[in-house]
Formats: C-alpha cells, structure tokens, sequence
C-alpha cells in the first residue's frame, strides 16, 4: 500500500504494485554516520546518515505501523486540490513493509514541482484527454525508518524534517526544559544565566545531496 503525509495527517493512496516504479528496498545503504556527529561529512553513493527515534517520534505513523489502516482516510481529488492551493511544503509519499516481523518504512519527498495541474493525454487500450491534479512519483528513496535499528535513514536533513516536522521542535523543548531546570536549581547560585529561552531556536546544519 502507499501512503501519503499531507498537513500533518496520513492518508491512503494506492495499493497498486511498485515494482519497476519505486523499487524502494534497492536504496538502502552499506555505510551509516551519526548525524549528530557527523554532519559536516560528504557523503558517498553508499553512504548514510542516521538519526535514532522513539516510538513516541513516530506516532503520527503509529497507525500504518500496526497495519490498521481501514480508519485512514483515502486521498482523493478534492483533498490533493485543498492541499494544492495552500502549497504544502512537508508533504511525502511511502510504503510499509514487514520482513521477518520486522517494519521498514521507505519514504520519497513531495519536493516543490512534484504537485501538478495540467492537462495531458493518458494512454491504456484509448487515448484519453484528462485534466486532473498529479503527485510526480520516481524511483528514489530519500529516508527509511528500520524497526529492528530504531533508526532513520538519510542523506538530506532536510527530507527528514518533512517526514518528522515535529521531531526538531521537540528537541528545543527538550533543552529548554534542561536549561530552565538548571536555573531554577538553587544549588546553582553560583551560576547566573543571562538567556533568554524564547530566543532559542531550532537551527539544524543542513546537508545537500551528493554529486
């Protein structure tokens, strides 16, 4: 089945065979970076970063990952028209599987073009003249979730902030929340912190594809 994340909610697309299409499993990589600690690397052909992830990360799939999809809302014409006109930014299509009880999710951005209007000719036994809303689909895998690693894969950061939009934002929380610990501690008086905690943003190095 292929799926699609559009405005924060899952929807499903097709159940039609990729195979020749995205033969998404064949993009997995031999060679994986911390990307904490490796951000700056250029990456080769091969090679990976990789971010862990909690379960609690991965809740807006939580859904597809337990494979009880009948409750997902199916997209159609008149959604993808909605979501056209308000020109989503962080929106992906991918695919579950399951290999040996274990889960993989493989996901391709809907990058800035990917959303057409146009008006073409298709062809199946006839010609038919047809003037619909299109989502590009290629053969490439941009970031994979592994349920056996816990792990995301990727070589563009920011692919995975398209498949987790939250996942960054929570992390700032999370330091804020350290910090103000730290100043409200009175075991450290001796420490005076001029910060101002609205200030503190989400600023992540980002990393283009490889040539």
């Amino acid at each position: 089945m292929l799926y699609a994340r559009m405005q924060g909610k899952i929807y499903r697309v097709s159940d039609q065979p990729l195979k020749g299409i995205w033969d998404f499993g064949a993009h997995e990589t031999s060679k994986e970076w911390d990307y904490w600690k490796e951000s700056e690397r250029k990456l080769a052909k091969d090679e990976s970063f990789f971010i862990k992830a909690s379960f609690e990360d991965l809740k807006d799939y939580n859904l597809v990952i337990c494979d009880d999809t009948p409750h997902i809302n199916t997209l159609n014409k008149d959604i993808l028209k909605k979501i056209q006109k308000i020109k989503e930014s962080k929106a992906v299509l991918f695919v579950r599987m399951e290999e040996e009880g274990k889960i993989k999710l493989y996901f391709q951005a809907i990058r800035k073009g990917y959303f057409i209007k146009k008006k073409f000719i298709s062809f199946s036994n006839m010609a038919h003249i047809e003037d619909k809303p299109i989502i590009l689909i290629e053969n490439r895998t941009d970031v994979y979730w592994s349920q056996e690693t816990g792990k995301f894969y990727f070589k563009n950061i920011e692919d995975l902030e398209r498949v987790l939009p939250h996942f960054f934002e929570n992390k700032v929380q999370e330091a804020k929340q350290r910090i103000q610990a730290i100043k409200d501690d009175t075991s450290y008086q001796y420490l005076h912190l001029e910060l101002d905690l609205k200030e503190i943003k989400s600023t992540i190095p980002k990393k283009s594809w490889p040539e």
